[in-house]
């Protein structure tokens, strides 16, 4: 419910989501060192719709009382070789979706039940590999072709902002890892990904998706100190990004920026205790820009 500065309603809105879905996974051992994996999952989606304006205002818009219903179905498939001891190549084929959030058909008490799922095909492929007892290394590429991508349009809908679906996009890269174990007492890991985010239909055909960084990298250690306490230390860099609605990429991007953050865990029998400070060089950033 919303109401003016001095308290008096202005409108009413109540939305019910209703979801039921099921899920199934398996492995097959097809060979010693070949495994192969599948699953399949079935969603299905009910949303209840109900607004009413009482502000009075000439410009106000009607009552809602509707319905959506919504269903998804999606699998994944994909083989494993374990060529040794901990180490293995991967490839992997899956469909995935998101539905829109409950809050994401309203705009400014307009109601647009066409909002369509958000839906993509997703291929990866890699590499995980123990290089000694004490070093672990991992790369993977990855290629996502997503479809009605779920965005908020902030000159849609009259020039009052709306939540839309682009058309076809594609977010295609390459991620690194890797895990160092120092002996008993310490390890460092840190990882980097390189992201091509890209418009594959429309107006903006081949331009940079908004608020998508092309570099993303983080870098920590863990340090196991006595009394089963650990420091941890976590350093994450974010690269620049366009505005989020400069599908054109005209204006310039937002700046990069570097966060250090660090805590305490102490352990206790069967719980965790946690305590630490974020963005300890006090580092100003901008998260989000329209």
């Amino acid at each position: 419910d919303t109401y003016d500065i001095e308290d008096t309603i202005q409108s009413l809105t109540a939305i019910n989501k209703s979801s039921a879905g099921v899920y199934a996974q398996d492995s097959l051992s097809i060979l010693p060192k070949l495994t192969a994996v599948g699953g399949y999952r079935y969603e299905w989606v009910r949303y209840e719709f109900d607004y009413k304006d009482a502000s009075g205002s000439p410009w106000a818009a009607g009552p809602v009382d509707d319905k959506a219903e919504k269903i998804a179905r999606v699998y994944n498939c994909g083989l494993i070789y374990a060529y040794r001891q901990g180490s293995e190549v991967f490839v992997n084929h899956s469909k995935s979706f998101r539905f829109p959030a409950a809050d994401e058909y309203f705009t400014w008490g307009t109601l647009d039940v066409g909002l369509k799922p958000q839906r993509s095909r997703n291929f990866d492929a890699g590499l995980r590999h123990w290089v000694t007892e004490y070093l672990k290394c991992a790369v993977t590429f990855f290629l996502m072709n997503i479809k009605d991508e779920l965005f908020f349009n902030p000159v849609g809908g009259g020039g009052f902002g709306a939540n839309e679906n682009y058309g076809r996009t594609r977010h295609e890269g390459v991620e690194f890892s890797s895990d160092i174990k120092i002996k008993d007492r310490m390890a460092i890991f840190g990882n980097y990904t390189y992201t091509h985010a890209v418009f594959k239909e429309g107006n903006y055909t081949e331009r940079d998706i908004p608020m998508v960084a092309h570099h993303k990298w983080t870098v920590g250690s863990r340090v196991f100190l006595p009394k089963q306490v650990t420091l941890n230390l976590l350093g994450t860099y974010v690269g620049s990004r366009f505005f989020i609605n400069d599908q054109a990429n005209r204006f310039p991007e937002l700046k990069p920026y570097f966060l250090f953050d660090a805590n305490l865990a102490y352990r206790w029998r069967m719980m965790t205790f946690t305590g630490g400070v974020n963005n300890i060089l006090g580092e100003s950033f901008y998260e989000y820009g329209v």
